[in-house]
């Protein structure tokens, strides 16, 4: 019994040294994804990377390619992030952007509001030649409103012209050497009248209510054209049915 008891431990511990290696990674998430080399074991006919884990959750189980993914995006802008890649002994996965996840080592954003006439943010350990970018979500992307140079100030604003509704901004800090940093995203509600515009069938022009940025898209969403402004020249536009993305939504208009 003592016997068959110690062959078995042997087994196990076997096992697990043939499991033993791990690759751990921390740093910040900042809107990136990580990509890792797989190597493939010809001799054990398997690919080197066992599991993956991301603040202790497993994500990954056995990738069978010679390069993957790991997706960061269900984490926080700015939040802390542990990456844990278990694999074979013998072999090594590498990660080939290491460094997407790695912040600024001095900077951080200490404030950051949204008012209805300022947008304001302040912050420290700003780098020499940095910038901040203030952004705005439109259109399903984030548009760059105003580049402003880091100064070592106690304090940054910027004049802020909402759209009706849920207007959603964020700061963007960013290094010479590449490194950015992105305040989270926030959510301020606007209760002034809602931009409209006019007619639904167009002939020459389109008219808003107030001055307003915009873009018409064809059916396959290619951009027809963009702007600011209080109306549109569309005699240049063929006939048809466009979208027309303005004051952070979009609608249908016939050009006939």
């Amino acid at each position: 019994m003592k016997t068959k008891l110690l062959i078995l431990l042997v087994v196990l511990f076997v096992t697990f040294q043939a499991k033993a290696g791990e690759i751990t990674l921390s740093g910040v998430y900042l809107g990136k994804n990580l990509y890792v080399q797989n190597p493939f074991i010809v001799d054990k006919m398997k690919y080197c990377t066992e599991s993956v884990f991301v603040n202790g959750k497993q994500v990954i189980t056995n990738p069978k390619n010679s390069s993957f993914e790991i997706d960061l995006s269900k984490n926080v802008i700015n939040a802390p992030v542990n990456i844990k890649i278990v694999h074979s002994d013998g072999c090594k996965p590498k990660i080939i952007n290491p460094t997407v996840i790695k912040g600024s080592s001095t900077f951080q954003f200490t404030g950051f509001t949204v008012e209805p006439t300022l947008i304001r943010w302040s912050s420290k350990g700003e780098a020499a030649a940095s910038a901040f970018y203030v952004e705005k979500f439109e259109n399903n992307n984030w548009r760059n409103l105003r580049t402003v140079n880091a100064q070592n100030a106690v304090g940054y604003a910027v004049e802020a012209k909402h759209t009706a509704g849920v207007n959603k901004y964020r700061i963007k800090y960013a290094e010479n050497n590449g490194k950015s940093l992105y305040t989270q995203p926030i959510d301020f509600t606007a209760t002034s009248e809602s931009v409209r515009f006019f007619p639904k069938n167009v002939t020459n022009k389109i008219y808003f209510t107030s001055e307003t940025t915009y873009e018409i898209l064809d059916l396959k969403g290619t951009s027809i054209k963009k702007g600011k402004g209080k109306e549109i020249d569309a005699t240049s536009i063929r006939r048809g049915v466009y979208y027309l993305n303005f004051d952070g939504k979009t609608e249908r208009f016939l050009k006939k």
